[in-house]
């Protein structure tokens, strides 16, 4: 009771693991008592994955997940859904209590957004691309690269800054998964990343996946008319 509240609501979420709990009714009526309470502090814990057919639960923000990342799963028409909702409810469950793992998923959803749409256009991506070169390809299928901006378009300028911008975006995250995230080693001595800068990369990369997404069911409609 003394300790941080990563520690205790590490603690909470183990007292309904499914090798301590098998009756359904029972951890429903915990999670519903935790949560009441947890609420008030921005907190609640949530199914990550299933053991046996048994729910586990992890803790997560309230305040932390960013809308986009729930408006993507909504409103995406291409790929895989279910494989996207259990990544971003990795993402979801992770920011507070495992931040490496979600800046080391937010890769991955970028890297999933890009090839389903590279491959909803008939592109294989290669293997050995890399993110930033991911989404280069996708801008490009998209018409989204600089060189694609009308110039006597309003603004043109400004757009081009801010497509230009997807670029820096996402090679911040890379940097941030290879030296910190999951999926490759640290230097021993090393500090990891707290919630917040999980929050960071996790919230940049839902925006750019929801705008590329947006961006393709929208072309995908024109083009249908």
């Amino acid at each position: 009771m003394r300790g941080d509240d990563e520690t205790f609501l590490r603690f909470l979420a183990e007292t309904l693991h499914p090798s301590l709990r098998r009756a359904p009714r029972e951890v429903e009526e915990m999670v519903a008592i935790y949560n009441s309470h947890l609420r008030h502090g921005g907190y609640e814990l949530a199914e990550t994955s299933q053991i046996s057919g048994r729910p586990v639960f992890a803790a997560r923000s309230r305040l932390s997940v960013p809308g986009s990342l729930r408006q993507v799963e909504r409103n995406v028409q291409v790929g895989d859904r279910d494989y996207l909702t259990r990544q971003i409810t990795r993402r979801e469950s992770s920011i507070e209590s495992d931040p490496e793992l979600a800046i080391g998923t937010a890769k991955e959803l970028i890297e999933t957004c890009c090839k389903t749409i590279l491959i909803a256009h008939e592109v294989t991506p290669d293997k050995n691309w890399n993110l930033s070169r991911l989404v280069k390809e996708t801008s490009k299928r998209l018409s989204l690269t600089p060189d694609d901006v009308n110039p006597d378009a309003a603004a043109a300028e400004t757009i081009r800054a801010v497509l230009g911008s997807l670029g820096g975006i996402v090679a911040g995250i890379a940097e941030l998964r290879n030296t910190y995230g999951t999926g490759h080693g640290k230097a021993l001595g090393r500090g990891g990343l707290g919630p917040r800068h999980a929050r960071l990369a996790v919230g940049a990369a839902s925006t750019l996946a929801m705008f590329l997404f947006e961006t393709y069911e929208w072309r995908s409609n024109r083009d249908a008319e």
